[in-house]
Formats: C-alpha cells, sequence, structure tokens
C-alpha cells in the first residue's frame, strides 16, 4: 500500500483527493488505469480493456466504496495513514466521475456526505457511523457499542491503532431534508 499511494500522490501532485482519484479510475484518463494497477483485461485474448464511460441510471440514496489494498496485512506507517485518512472526504459529488442517465433523476441532487466507515485491523473488523440524532461518531465493535465523539477524534484513534478503512459509506446530501415534515425536528431524523 505505502508504495502505491506514493505513486498515486505523485499522479495527482498537490490535487490528490478521493474525487480525481476515483474520476481517473472510473473514466480512465491518459494511463491512470495502468500507472493504478487498475486495467481490465478481456477474459478471452488477455489484451488490456478500454475503459468506457459509467453511467448511473438512477441517483441512489446511499452508496459504499469499497476501498482494496494490495496486501490486508500490510504494515502502513502513521504517515500512510494519516495520507488515507486526509483522503476521505466529508462531501463527495459523484456527478464528477459517474454519468446520471435518467434525466428525471439528474435534477437530484449528486452531492453525498461521509456516514460510515468498516475499519480492518489484525483479522477483524469493525465499524465507525455518524448518528445524526445525537451529533457524534460511534463505534460499533462486535457487542459493544461506543460513543466517540467527531471525526477528527475517530480518524486519531484509527491511526494510533493502525486501522485500515476498508468500506467507506455515504448518504444523498438531501435524504434528510426529505423526510423531515413540519412535526420532526433534524436531530430526530
Amino acid at each position: 500500500m505505502p508504495q502505491i499511494l506514493e505513486e498515486t500522490k505523485k499522479l495527482f501532485k498537490k490535487d490528490l483527493s478521493l474525487e480525481n482519484v476515483l474520476k481517473a479510475i472510473v473514466l480512465g484518463e491518459g494511463s491512470t488505469n495502468i500507472e493504478l494497477k487498475e486495467v481490465q483485461m478481456c477474459h478471452r485474448c488477455k489484451i488490456p480493456l478500454q475503459v468506457q464511460k459509467k453511467h448511473l441510471l438512477d441517483v441512489p440514496n446511499c452508496f459504499a466504496l469499497g476501498l482494496q489494498y494490495e496486501n490486508i496485512d500490510c504494515e502502513m506507517t502513521t504517515a500512510d495513514l494519516t495520507t488515507l485518512y486526509s483522503l476521505i472526504p466529508n462531501k463527495l459529488d459523484i456527478s464528477k466521475f459517474l454519468q446520471i442517465t435518467n434525466s428525471a433523476k439528474s435534477q437530484m441532487t449528486t452531492t453525498y456526505v461521509f456516514r460510515g466507515v468498516i475499519m480492518y485491523y489484525g483479522r477483524h473488523y469493525y465499524a465507525y457511523f455518524y448518528s445524526e440524532k445525537y451529533d457524534c461518531w460511534f463505534q460499533f465493535d462486535d457487542a459493544k457499542i461506543r460513543w466517540i465523539g467527531n471525526f477528527e477524534q475517530v480518524t486519531e484513534k484509527c491511526i494510533k491503532g493502525k486501522s485500515i478503512p476498508r468500506i467507506l459509506f455515504f448518504e444523498r446530501i438531501d435524504i434528510l431534508s426529505g423526510i423531515l415534515t413540519e412535526d420532526t425536528n433534524f436531530k430526530e431524523a
């Protein structure tokens, strides 16, 4: 992972963001897919396939993004983990790397808010999720649920514990406002 992270940082120079990395992988800008080792091969003739634009027929309420590493048990330095966590955005616009094809749905927002993450450490998985009701992050670990606080505290805890994010969860930004009524307050949603 550290070598790939260094190569990725060089590719994007100062503009390293999850949105730009996704755009490069999904849309296949230049030779980025080859450099990021994301080339898909034809299963019959073993020739690299040309990357095609990805279309989304509907704007989902939420989506998950799986992160893949060369070696799940790799040891990451504190600096690598700090860089990795700094790439997780609070908001993500999927229209930057996916095309929305349904014209009725294209009027909906394509901006998503980061809501949770499944972590991996030492052959063990656990999760952190944000609660709108309590305005804080919680850790879910087997039968235990712990109050953590803000995402900076989550990040500090994960970096200190050498935890690796595996799946990121995002929720469309207008979902909560779409389900709220005059009788419901934002913190109750």
